[in-house]
């Protein structure tokens, strides 16, 4: 299960202002370089099946006035139409690489920054790969997914709302694999940082991921920095429960070479 939490496409970052630069081109360059490196770690291990899960907030704004849903305004990196198709040709990149060796599933939930554009991806990708065998596309348009492998049942929700109630939700919406499996996960983001602690609601454990953008000038003002950059993959065993977990770091300067001092 490789989990693309709060890619935030479109995001701009100036390293003079936030410490790093981040726009599209750096964006699409770090989702290739983070997926692939979780990719090929799982195909050393001869994985039987992989989930892409698209965790919220995969696209920075939802407007064509550059707003998240809500109407907040953001800096951000050129026009939404350019966003949605660099957006896209990365995820299909990744798609297609895990592809050519696994059978892949995907999933995506919208964010609280992408509510409307998230689902238009969705309708992207279950077009794009309607007839491709190796492919299945989570086609229920809702906040919350389930995905089941053996005695694992492993759900995504973007983190934003309901946090808390997780469990309870997890048992009322997925009964029937709840009484399948013995090992329940939920997998979250928003917080743009690696919880300190797994935590464990009513059995379940409660995953929230890191991401891979650097802080903005909002979040460096409000003194969210520090945490590290990163994606993360799991291995899951058939028999229930995590086998491996992979971190793929951003660890490259995020200044483009030969850039000009500005």
């Amino acid at each position: 299960v490789i989990v693309m939490s709060d890619l935030h496409m479109g995001s701009r970052s100036w390293r003079h202002t936030t410490g790093a630069d981040y726009d599209l081109s750096i964006a699409s360059d770090v989702v290739a370089k983070a997926s692939s490196d979780l990719i090929e770690r799982g195909n050393g291990l001869r994985v039987a099946r992989r989930s892409i899960i698209l965790a919220g907030d995969t696209m920075h704004f939802d407007t064509v006035a550059g707003t998240t849903t809500s109407g907040t305004y953001l800096d951000r990196d050129s026009r939404l139409q350019k966003t949605i198709d660099t957006a896209c040709a990365a995820i299909f990149r990744a798609i297609e690489h895990s592809a050519a060796t696994v059978p892949t599933d995907v999933l995506i939930v919208p964010g609280n920054h992408d509510s409307a554009l998230s689902f238009a991806i969705q309708k992207i990708l279950i077009e794009r790969y309607r007839n491709d065998r190796r492919v299945s596309v989570n086609g229920e348009f809702t906040s919350r997914k389930y995905l089941n492998y053996g005695q694992n049942l492993i759900a995504v929700t973007h983190g934003d709302k309901a946090k808390k109630r997780l469990a309870g939700l997890m048992a009322l919406e997925a009964s029937a694999l709840w009484a399948k499996c013995h090992h329940r996960e939920w997998h979250v983001g928003h917080l743009h940082h690696q919880a300190a602690e797994i935590s464990t609601i009513d059995g379940v454990i409660i995953r929230t991921h890191p991401t891979i953008v650097p802080p903005d000038a909002w979040h460096v003002e409000g003194g969210f920095v520090g945490a590290e950059r990163a994606m993360q993959g799991f291995v899951y065993a058939p028999e229930g429960g995590l086998h491996e977990l992979h971190m793929s770091y951003v660890r490259t300067p995020d200044a483009k070479k030969g850039e000009a001092e500005d």
